[in-house]
């Protein structure tokens, strides 16, 4: 996928996190929306990586099936 759909609710959660943790998760995103790995990242980011992974998937499926569907 080429693009990713930032949501409000990402970055809420993100400034939640230790300023320490904020770019680890922000970075853990951006790879994981551009390469499909899921990197490494501290069990502190773990639960809103899961959250925000499994969103992430989810609009990556949306946006596939209106591609086939041709809209």
């Amino acid at each position: 996928m080429r693009q990713l759909l930032f949501r409000k609710d990402y970055y809420d959660g993100i400034q939640k996190l230790p300023e320490g943790r904020q770019l680890e998760a922000y970075n853990a995103i951006m790879k994981y929306s551009f390469t499909g790995d899921v990197p490494e990242h501290s069990n502190e980011c773990a639960p809103l990586l899961t959250m925000i992974f499994r969103s992430i998937d989810e609009d990556r499926s949306r946006y596939e099936k209106r591609c086939r569907e041709g809209d």
